[in-house]
């Protein structure tokens, strides 16, 4: 009896390595498997900031006066994009909407507000992940409206950048922050830029 315990013994111990082993692959299999792979859309809540800054704002033919203003507000946004992963790296497209609503407060351009109203934003995505967590970076292009009454539009660079979570399969949480900068607005002597810091909830299928 004693000898079959020996032996017994013996064999788990000469068998732990390999069993260790194989634990240690499956847990890299697990770790470095493709999981952020795939189409999501999601929305975000957050806040943005605008600030334009003008040396030399025409009011008149031959009469210009320097402008500063700035606004503030609560961003809600909605997005969709398409995940790829190669390895740790993970490419990356999207669209987003940002309903932004900030007013410009300042020297302004007396009675008439001004408004910045949403935001299109068409980016691209190159992160770095490690098993459920990804940071990444972003940029591409920020088609910005003003009110109506303004009537301004135009397409301006924006870079950003953010981490993700994903909690499930399917869930993904996390935080961004996007900087749009615009020189001469709309063919306007209009410049300045636009910040969003926002916490984003995205579901992948």
């Amino acid at each position: 009896m004693i000898n079959k315990i020996i032996a017994f013994t013996a064999l788990a111990i000469s068998a732990s390595p390999t069993l260790a082993a194989d634990v240690i692959d499956r847990e890299m299999e697990q770790i470095n498997r493709s999981s952020w792979d795939g189409w999501y859309i999601g929305g975000s809540i957050g806040t943005a900031k605008a600030k334009d800054h003008d040396e030399a704002f025409p009011i008149a033919p031959g009469f210009t006066i320097p402008l500063t203003s700035e606004g503030e507000n609560t961003s809600r946004g909605f997005h969709a994009g398409y995940m790829h992963q190669f390895g740790n790296l993970v490419f990356g497209a999207e669209y987003e909407y940002v309903d932004l609503d900030i007013q410009f407060i300042g020297q302004g351009l007396g009675p008439l507000p001004v408004y910045l109203e949403d935001s299109h934003l068409l980016k691209g995505r190159l992160g770095y992940a490690m098993g459920s967590a990804m940071a990444y970076v972003t940029g591409g292009m920020a088609y910005t409206r003003t009110n109506e009454a303004v009537g301004l539009k135009d397409w301006t660079p924006m870079v950003g950048a953010g981490v993700s979570l994903a909690v499930t399969d399917n869930i993904i949480i996390g935080g961004e922050y996007t900087h749009s900068y615009f020189d001469e607005f709309d063919g306007q002597a209009i410049s300045g830029h636009l910040d969003n810091l926002s916490f984003r909830v995205s579901f992948k299928f």
